[in-house]
């Protein structure tokens, strides 16, 4: 598997999760619950990378991917893919490697949402 995301892969596809959840207003509770999930994963995982603890950064990697791919941050998805890759191949270095590309995707999805979320109260009132 490469350790690469794809750089056209968008940051936050919410118009595709949108139609399919078949729901907007599903979306934005799920996008607003997956943020506040989001912040506690990564402290968990943080954890676990400082005990070099492969299982629970397994864990934890394997756990982003599904919601990630429920909201359309395709980013997130594919970066905690390669990371679980890597604990399953026992490939340490890469481990520590793709980690940072793992934070700097979900900083980028944070700032995503809020601007999605921003929007959409905007347009609301």
């Amino acid at each position: 598997m490469e350790d690469a995301i794809a750089d056209g892969m968008p940051i936050l596809n919410a118009q595709k999760a949108i139609e399919n959840l078949g729901d907007e207003s599903l979306f934005n509770t799920l996008i607003e619950s997956y943020d506040s999930a989001l912040i506690k994963t990564l402290e968990e995982l943080q954890v676990a990378m400082d005990k070099i603890d492969y299982k629970e950064i397994r864990m934890k990697s394997h756990s982003l991917k599904g919601p990630s791919s429920y909201i359309g941050a395709e980013r997130v998805r594919r970066a905690a893919e390669i990371l679980q890759f890597n604990v399953d191949k026992q490939e340490g270095l890469k481990i520590y490697k793709n980690y940072p590309m793992l934070m700097e995707e979900c900083i980028k999805l944070r700032r995503q949402i809020r601007v999605y979320l921003c929007t959409q109260r905007r347009n609301e009132h």
